[in-house]
């Protein structure tokens, strides 16, 4: 017939997929339901975003408060929140400790020599300065102390101390002032220990009578 092709009946697409029918398009109120919780969660993010920064301004409140370089650190050396005074020696948050507060001084001069030959890349082993402690203080699960810690041309006391399993509070405490006074007490200790030497020294050379204890005069 005129060369005209029957076109076979085509079933509705809802049933070409192995008969399932297309999904059931949401009424209205199950739209407002999702646009609620959207809502929700939306205020929800948003408090919680809130309470974080509260919680970030809390520390470094507490952090200022002291009288010391004092820093919150992430197990990989990166800076959580510092105190002015330690960022004024140069910690930033978001920054890594040994590099930004330390200033890359006290790490050992193999790690420096490959950071300056690789274009300030870190070590693949990582590094860190030499007087650190926090691996042990993580270990133990302790706060750990280190005495008399010399860097930036002073002394100081320096702790860490873990706050949880990922988190610990550095904090250094400039001895100097007192290391001084130590140092002026042992010499002034020398200097009279010498004193007294010589004379018990002296003493020995003088004629001292055995009945009166006084110097005696032969003449």
């Amino acid at each position: 017939m005129l060369g005209i092709k029957t076109i076979p009946y085509c079933k509705p697409l809802r049933f070409l997929i192995g008969g399932s029918r297309m999904p059931k398009k949401p009424t209205y109120e199950e739209l407002e339901q999702k646009v609620r919780d959207l809502g929700n969660e939306i205020i929800e993010f948003k408090h919680m975003e809130q309470a974080l920064k509260e919680g970030k301004r809390l520390n470094e409140i507490l952090l200022d408060s002291l009288p010391h370089p004092a820093m919150l650190i992430r197990k990989d050396q990166t800076i959580l929140a510092a105190n002015r005074i330690a960022r004024d020696v140069g910690a930033k948050v978001g920054g890594i400790c040994w590099r930004d507060f330390g200033q890359s001084e006290y790490i050992p001069e193999k790690d420096k020599q490959y950071i300056n030959q690789h274009k300030g890349n870190i070590p693949p082993e990582g590094t860190r300065c030499l007087f650190c402690l926090a691996p042990e203080a993580f270990r133990n699960n302790e706060p750990t102390f280190q005495p008399e810690v010399e860097a930036f041309g002073e002394f100081w006391d320096t702790w860490w101390v873990p706050i949880d399993d990922n988190t610990y509070l550095h904090y250094a405490i400039n001895i100097s002032e007192r290391k001084k006074a130590e140092e002026e007490r042992k010499k002034l200790i020398s200097k009279l220990e010498g004193a007294l030497a010589e004379v018990k020294k002296l003493s020995g050379l003088l004629p001292i009578c055995a009945s009166c204890k006084k110097i005696r005069d032969d003449e």
